[in-house]
């Protein structure tokens, strides 16, 4: 299939960076990284996620 980048911004990460993040916060924000399409994900606990 055909690869694309997602764009990161870093001044979303530096707002994120101080917040209390669990596994939970990695797990959905892979999904989202990823573009992997599945009922369980949860665009809330995405960090990057505008």
């Amino acid at each position: 299939g055909e690869r694309t980048w997602k764009y990161i911004d870093p001044d979303l990460l530096e707002q994120e960076k101080d917040k209390e993040l669990s596994h939970d916060n990695l797990f959905h924000t892979l999904l989202g990284f990823f573009a992997v399409k599945t009922s369980v994900y949860r665009n809330d606990l995405d960090i990057l996620n505008d």
